[in-house]
């Protein structure tokens, strides 16, 4: 689509072209205490099992925000979502795929130790925020256009679901972590 390579273009022009410093060897997920998690959605059954991972990386001690941009023009019908999930709706990105919500600018400087990218659905605007977000050490899906982006990409079949892609989220940062401690 010509609007996402036009979009892709600016994004890379407003980083310089720069290309991000990998970090996996001073990564150590049992020291992470801030993580941001940005994800596409469209059922509320993959923000419930969104939810979940955030209620569990909590259960581990670690402080978690989110933002979850839903493809449908109402929100999902989940209650007490807002204090855990900040939700961007269609008509709150622009043409290009930028966001327009305030909060969205927020998560973006906020420096998190880890941020975690679930876009199953390839939508620019999760990658717009990954890709400005200030997080030390970034995740997610592998992409030719993520290489930039991510300090870690797994690559996972397009039929697998969300728990699939957490499950080797967290199988990948283990790995890390020990390798990081034998050194």
């Amino acid at each position: 689509m010509l609007a996402r390579k036009i979009a892709r273009f600016f994004l890379k022009k407003k980083l310089g072209f720069s290309s991000r410093r990998k970090k996996t060897e001073q990564f150590n997920f049992d020291a992470v205490k801030s993580v941001g998690i940005v994800f596409s959605a469209d059922t509320p059954a993959q923000v419930e099992q969104i939810r979940k991972y955030i209620e569990a990386l909590n259960a581990k001690g670690k402080q978690v925000r989110a933002i979850c941009f839903y493809q449908t023009k109402q929100l999902p019908p989940l209650t007490n979502l807002n204090s855990i999930i900040d939700f961007v709706l269609p008509k709150e990105v622009n043409f290009m795929g930028i966001p327009s919500a305030s909060f969205v600018n927020g998560f973006i400087q906020n420096e998190f130790d880890l941020l975690i990218d679930i876009n199953m659905h390839d939508l620019f605007s999760v990658e717009y925020v990954s890709t400005m977000s200030r997080a030390f050490f970034k995740v997610g899906n592998y992409s030719k256009n993520n290489e930039s982006i991510f300090d870690v990409m797994i690559k996972i079949d397009k039929n697998k679901n969300i728990n699939y892609f957490i499950e080797q989220i967290d199988t990948y940062l283990k790995m890390i972590n020990k390798s990081a401690k034998r050194k």
